[in-house]
């Protein structure tokens, strides 16, 4: 009961109203001079001075003065339960100094215990500047006063505490509906911290969050708390040593609450005991926030004073650590499905880059920036794998060091007394890589390095393991079984691309090979016979000029037609390595001295028709002229055709290209697809590297038509590239 009475310090003003009252009674019935009240906190084992009239200013009682309840006067006049008459104080044995300046000009006493229910719950003292003044003083009338005066009380603080519940109530109402309006969990976790400070006699609360990916602890809201010590206790791991023997690391391994009664005697020596006297924090109540089994966080209440009767306050905290739970709880699955959502379908956009990119090195450097924005990474890296070596080497990086990447590519190059563990299957995370014994002797680079949490990822084609990606941070970072699967999914799209981009430069190598081969046929087929012949021809005509005059003229002519003829083979072949003009005068100009010099060589008519003319980006103009190439070269060598026309339209969309010739032609369709030619072939990739689309219109006796059409993206005003 007298816990119940003691809530508010000083108490609410319906009660001090009838403190008041009780008190004015009693001092007109005397006549004293002065009066009292005090009212017992049994859990706290003291008196508590709640009201008092015509006290000398000079006294030293103030509402809501403690008074030990055994070794103080009005202490053992309650313990008696039995009235108590003092004659002259100043006379008493125990009289001192602390008690003539607490009743300053007071001689006579009379206190009366304020009974309810057989149950002691204070005293009334009234106080007079003349000895003996209630020496004859009828107790039995004033027994009766007490007893309607702590009725009164009683009834009073009843009505107070009922009125305080209907205020938690409609605190705990607000809260929830805030809790109900908003998604953002900061401002119901900032008015659950008030009302913890407004409806418990704690006058100091903070609210502390454990950020699931970091393991960090941050208070996110206070009301009163001593700045020093909530920095003191902000942005530490869990098992960071100022957290370790806390009240919040206690209750993080229990999931129950944590009562601190009195700091200096209850707390075992230690970076939180330390913390919280240095603040001058003396008692605290530490309720977790555990949603769905999971520890959220914590709501700390604080006093600069110890807390005997802190256990009173576990209800309304429990409830309010329930609804802070709830709505941290739903805030951050929201996060996490706007997270993920986020992250697939930044994830459809970065592998759309990656896979449409086939240069090996611009597909890695996609596969790391798609990493590092998708899972907040600090640095990553992609090793390939030689299974057959036993060997992981990095082919690309970013934020590593070459001292890291070299240790790395030595562990697995050279048998040490720590043997390299096995790539991970599928995925592997390691906290922290200094102290993680997996490391091995890459511990020491990694600390010098500065990352902690590291996740390995698997890089696996049609089941084979080709590398491994994997992402560094420099804090401790955890992470969701979601996240594992978005990064497992990363890891499959990112080795697809990978491979198709390693297979492209292998073609593209094989297709420099093959260009290399047959520009060496051509050479031993026409220059190098001209050659041959012009030498048997030079080694013949000193004879034949001194035999036969006539015949040697012959073989002059001959001689020269044969140079003749192999010097234009030669410049042919220099212009399809790189024709000058294609640079220097563009695309049009090329095609046409290609085109003079292909008709004077082969005997072809050839017509080139132009719309519009316009510059293209360099490359653009170098893959067209590339398949106009390769196009009069399958003319020549199986269309049997007499007339070739090349047709070039720049619209504004796109451009077209066009070579038709009036030969043999044949059936694409009856072409499989593993035997069409070297020169099919080359067209259809360089015009798939240039992003256009080629097309094949062919039949038997009605010639052939190879049309090409090229997006105009990079087209530049004026002729720029």
């Amino acid at each position: 009961m007298t816990a119940t009475l003691l809530q508010s310090d000083p108490p609410a003003d319906r009660l001090r109203a009838s403190l008041h009252s009780v008190l004015d009674a009693a001092m007109r019935q005397t006549g004293a001079e002065a009066g009292a009240i005090c009212l017992i906190d049994v859990e706290a084992n003291e008196l508590r001075f709640v009201e008092g009239i015509g006290l000398d200013p000079a006294s030293t009682l103030r509402p809501g003065m403690r008074l030990p309840l055994h070794t103080t006067l009005v202490g053992r006049a309650a313990l008696r339960a039995d009235p108590l008459i003092v004659d002259d104080l100043t006379a008493l044995h125990g009289y001192s100094s602390d008690l003539a300046e607490r009743l300053p000009g007071i001689r006579a006493l009379l206190w009366l215990p304020l009974r309810t229910r057989d149950q002691v719950i204070g005293v009334l003292g009234l106080g007079d500047s003349r000895p003996g003044y209630f020496r004859d003083e009828p107790l039995a009338g004033l027994a009766g006063l007490a007893s309607q005066a702590a009725l009164a009380i009683e009834n009073a603080s009843l009505y107070e505490a009922a009125e305080r519940r209907l205020a938690q109530l409609s605190s705990m109402y607000q809260v929830a509906q805030a809790l109900s309006a908003s998604i953002d969990m900061q401002p119901v976790i900032e008015a659950i911290v008030r009302v913890a400070t407004e409806h418990s006699s704690f006058p100091i609360a903070a609210l502390a969050l454990l950020q699931p990916r970091t393991l960090l602890v941050d208070f996110v809201a206070s009301v009163n708390m001593p700045e020093s010590f909530r920095a003191s206790l902000t942005g530490f791991p869990i098992n960071a040593p100022p957290l370790r023997g806390s009240v919040l690391n206690l209750v993080m391994s229990t999931k129950g609450p944590a009562i601190v009664q009195d700091v200096s005697a209850e707390m075992a020596p230690g970076p939180g005991r330390q913390a919280m006297l240095e603040a001058g924090l003396q008692a605290s109540v530490c309720v977790p926030l555990v949603a769905k089994g999971r520890f959220e966080g914590a709501l700390f209440v604080y006093d600069t004073r110890p807390r005997p009767d802190a256990v009173n306050e576990l209800p309304l905290l429990t409830a309010l650590a329930d609804q802070a739970a709830v709505a941290i709880a739903n805030a951050r699955l929201y996060e996490e499905m706007e997270e993920s959502l986020r992250q697939t379908r930044a994830l459809q956009r970065l592998t759309s880059a990656v896979a449409g990119s086939l240069d090996l090195h611009e597909t890695l450097e996609h596969a790391l920036n798609a990493a590092t924005q998708l899972f907040g990474a600090d640095r990553a890296a992609i090793y390939m794998l030689n299974a057959e070596a036993g060997e992981i080497s990095p082919v690309a990086a970013h934020g590593l060091s070459p001292e890291y990447l070299q240790a790395v590519r030595a562990r697995y190059e050279r048998p040490s007394e720590e043997p390299p563990p096995d790539p991970p299957a599928d995925y592997r995370y390691i906290a922290d890589a200094t102290t993680d014994p997996r490391m091995g002797p890459l511990r020491e680079v990694a600390a010098r390095e500065g990352f902690r949490s590291m996740l390995f990822v698997t890089l696996r084609y049609r089941g084979e393991q080709r590398g491994i990606f994997v992402l560094y941070h420099d804090e401790v970072r955890t992470y969701s079984e979601t996240e594992i699967g978005l990064v497992r999914t990363f890891g499959e799209q990112a080795a697809i691309a990978i491979e198709h981009a390693r297979l492209f430069e292998e073609s593209r190598r094989l297709a420099v090979v093959d260009e290399r081969n047959r520009l060496a046929r051509e050479l031993h087929d026409s220059v190098t016979q001209s050659l041959f012949s012009m030498s048997l021809i030079a080694k013949a005509l000193p004879e034949l000029l001194d035999r036969d005059t006539g015949r040697a003229r012959e073989r002059i002519d001959r001689l020269s037609d044969l140079a003749n003829g192999a010097l234009a083979e030669m410049r042919s072949l220099i212009f399809e390595l790189r024709p000058a003009a294609l640079e220097q005068e563009g695309l049009v100009s090329a095609i046409a001295k290609y085109a003079a010099a292909f008709e004077s060589r082969e005997g072809v008519s050839v017509r080139l028709q132009v719309e519009r003319e316009r510059r293209l980006p360099l490359d653009q103009e170098e893959a067209l002229f590339r398949i106009t190439q390769e196009a009069l070269n399958n003319v020549s060598k199986h269309a049997q055709a007499t007339a070739v026309t090349i047709e070039l339209s720049f619209d504004d969309g796109c451009t077209t290209l066009r070579v038709r010739d009036n030969g043999v032609g044949f059936e694409p369709a009856a072409q499989p697809a593993g035997r069409r030619g070297f020169g099919m072939t080359s067209m259809r990739e360089r015009a798939t590297l240039a992003g256009a689309t080629l097309h094949v219109q062919s039949a038997r006796g009605a010639g052939t038509e190879i049309s090409v059409t090229l997006p105009c993206a990079g087209v530049r005003p004026g002729g720029e590239r």
